[in-house]
């Protein structure tokens, strides 16, 4: 009666052994996998770039290729057909940007031409600024404030607000606005024969979303017949 468990225990080992046995050929007979190639001392990896809305490479060292240029100038001429900015009536060519930076992966793009600048995040605009007509402009500028008086056109918080929607809706932004902010300071200026007259030259809207999911600002100025015009512009809704 005790041979049998003393079988089992012998037949088991053997299938143990026999099992091991094959495992260890199969094994030494397959090629273990590659190692991964060690980067080099001060040499990034080379990694697959994400897509990008406005296929732009991940550089903000110009000049940019000429399809990058031609890509971001429609995108421009885009923004300029929805929102009609100050001063802008032509489109904006290939040849006129001057510089291009993108953030790390390319979603970002910051672009510049000798008066503006232009941000877009993939294919939605999200920062305009005029250098020489906004309000900063005196910053970078003096000479800007000279030619203030000629906004010498009226408008009212209800024409700019009513402005701000329309140039929203052009560029397709859906949002619940929550709260609006208006802003127009008279301003004492000279004209060039040396009259002082008061002007309202900018106009500027902030419109707070609904549980602040995102918020707008869009600056007009005046000219000498209305309506305002865009000038800045800046907007965090989703």
């Amino acid at each position: 009666m005790k041979k049998k468990p003393l079988i089992r225990t012998l037949l088991a080992l053997a299938a143990v052994l026999i099992l091991a046995s094959l495992l260890s050929r199969r094994f030494r007979e397959e090629p273990s996998p590659e190692a991964p190639q060690a980067v080099a001392k001060g040499r990034r990896a080379s990694v697959p770039e994400e897509p990008v809305g406005l296929e732009i490479p991940s550089s903000n060292a110009p000049p940019a290729p000429a399809h990058v240029l031609a890509n971001l100038s429609e995108h421009i001429n885009q923004f300029i057909a929805n929102a009609r900015p100050f001063g802008l009536d032509q489109p904006v060519r290939a040849a006129e940007i001057t510089y291009v930076r993108t953030n790390g992966h390319g979603k970002s793009v910051m672009v510049e031409t000798a008066g503006h600048m232009y941000e877009f995040q993939g294919t939605t605009p999200r920062f305009f600024m005029s250098k020489h007509d906004c309000l900063n402009a005196v910053r970078d500028d003096p000479a800007a404030r000279s030619r203030w008086h000629q906004a010498r056109a009226s408008w009212t918080k209800e024409e700019a607000l009513a402005e701000t929607y329309a140039i929203m809706a052009r560029l397709g932004i859906k949002a619940t606005v929550g709260r609006v902010e208006y802003e127009a300071v008279p301003m004492p200026v000279k004209t060039p024969a040396g009259e002082r007259v008061e002007v309202t030259p900018f106009h500027t809207i902030w419109l707070h979303m609904t549980n602040d999911v995102g918020a707008l600002q869009a600056q007009f100025r005046m000219g000498t017949s209305g309506p305002g015009r865009l000038v800045t512009f800046f907007s965090t809704v989703p």
